[in-house]
């Protein structure tokens, strides 16, 4: 009679054992099958996290160092990031795109600016004052400046900007700037209504610095012209300014390419330079070494007053909750794993020691031992085999409800402390840091089962069983038959 008959014997004969046996393993199929189920799902969520919002650090002057190594200047020229610099960067493996930006204050030529509609007095009272090196100051021409300046952000792709990309922002007409653009620009909406322009028509803009600055380098008649390829507006409704003023309205914000940006205003004889260049990384989980590569890319950029930071913030935030439940799945794996083994090798410890008598007559039949150790091995996996089949039937609800639990718990241990609804955006100036992107932590897990994972449960559940009824067989391994078979009388 060959092991797989015995093993049928065995269970059908010995049902009570057989049946205790199989609820110790469907309940170990379960735990397995919906730690699984959860872990599985979570990694792809986390995974589809990176994906969709990836990660980006980037390269910008070191202002803190600026200001210590000159304290006693008001003023520096943070634009320190070049062309060939960013381009270098971008040319790891891991880095997908990148943008660079370029801040302007500009002056409109022959169109004006949009007023705000409460009369504030200009930030410089009226008279006459004189600079640092005496030279006089018109406050009267230095007010009127002021009041009519724009402000001009410049982006490789004017689409990465985070007052677009963060939502606050959103194109009414037109299309996006893009990398082949030079002089295209992205009006707002009442901007242009005001001066009866519309996509396609050219405006024509002059640097502010040449008149606040009074740089002779910079040739306060030049003119640059620029083409209108789109219109924007608010997504959401901006929050009151207590003293607006014109130079920092959002109506006032000009969106435009970056070489366009970094060449007004641009000194006689100097190469352009822009504020900040973003990199954007195929997977965030790379970022520190992406940063480590462009240090020692480019070892100068401590020399140069550059540094480089990662901004990851909204992926941490958004699969935060997602990590610490895949961390906590799998160290409930390892648990469930071992406890299902140390109690499933008592109990079949025990059961062997009963079944000597059969080892014996086995033995002196001329059965090998690992022949009667395959007889258990069989026994316990076709019981195994049925309590995963009735485990994968309420698998899907168990996992889910799992899944629902764990995510619910994360949630409300993130949750923050304060209750603010206020998701308005304050426009008092036009800087990117102002428009932060916002993305809802992962609230939700869809756990389902498919093939890959049935047989990752198998696997586990073989793996415990087989582990098992070795540990479960030792006593019957060491002894020798004539041990055994002296035990039988």
């Amino acid at each position: 009679m060959n092991l797989f008959k015995r093993a049928f014997l065995f269970i059908t004969r010995k049902r009570s054992k057989s049946i205790l046996l199989l609820l110790i393993l469907f309940i170990m199929a379960n735990f397995v099958l919906a730690g699984l189920a959860v872990r599985n799902a979570a990694i792809q969520a986390e995974t589809t996290a990176r994906e969709r919002l990836g990660g980006k650090f980037s390269l910008e002057a070191d202002i803190d160092k600026l200001v210590a190594g000159s304290p006693e200047s008001k003023s520096f020229d943070s634009d320190l990031v070049t062309k060939e610099a960013a381009e270098k960067i971008s040319a790891a493996d891991g880095v997908k795109d990148y943008n660079l930006s370029a801040n302007r204050y500009i002056l409109p030529n022959g169109f004006e600016n949009v007023q705000p509609e409460k009369e504030e007095e200009s930030p410089n009272a009226g008279g006459m004052v004189t600079n640092q090196d005496g030279t006089p100051i018109d406050l009267n021409a230095l007010n009127e400046t002021f009041d009519n300046m724009l402000n001009f952000q410049g982006d490789t792709s004017s689409e990465k900007n985070a007052a677009f990309s963060s939502g606050a922002m959103k194109l009414t007409e037109g299309r996006h700037v893009t990398k082949e653009d030079i002089n295209a620009v992205i009006l707002h909406q009442k901007l242009a209504e005001k001066n009866n322009l519309k996509v396609g028509d050219k405006i024509r803009l002059k640097s502010a610095d040449a008149v606040l600055r009074k740089d002779s380098s910079i040739d306060p008649g030049q003119v640059f012209e620029a083409e209108i390829v789109g219109l924007y507006a608010e997504a959401q409704a901006p929050r009151e300014q207590a003293l607006p003023m014109a130079m920092t309205m959002q109506e006032n914000t000009i969106f435009g390419s970056a070489d366009l940006a970094a060449g007004i205003g641009l000194p006689a004889g100097k190469a352009p330079s822009y504020t900040k260049a973003d990199f954007y990384a195929k997977d965030p989980k790379n970022i520190d070494s992406l940063i480590e590569k462009a240090k020692a890319d480019l070892p100068n950029l401590e020399a140069d007053n550059l540094k480089l930071s990662a901004d990851d913030a909204l992926y941490q935030k958004m699969a935060g909750s997602v990590e610490n439940i895949s961390r906590l799945v799998t160290l409930v794996l390892i648990i469930v794993a071992i406890v299902s083994l140390v109690i499933l090798s008592l109990i079949l410890t025990l059961w062997t020691r009963t079944r000597i008598h059969e080892s014996g007559i086995l033995l002196s039949l001329g059965k090998s031992k690992l022949n009667i150790v395959g007889q258990y091995v069989v026994e316990a996996l076709s019981l195994a085999v049925i309590a995963f089949m009735l485990a994968t039937a309420v698998g899907p609800v168990l996992s889910q409800a799992t899944a629902d639990y764990l995510i619910a718990r994360e949630s409300a241990a993130e949750a923050p402390s304060g209750n603010s609804s206020d998701t308005s955006y304050s426009s008092s100036t036009a800087s990117n840091d102002l428009f932060t992107p916002e993305a809802a932590p992962i609230d939700e897990i869809d756990v389902s089962l498919n093939a890959p994972l049935l047989l990752q449960v198998y696997a586990v559940g073989a793996a415990i069983v087989i582990l098992s009824v070795g540990f479960a067989s030792i006593s019957i391994l060491r002894l020798k038959p004539k041990e055994i078979l002296s035990k039988m009388s």
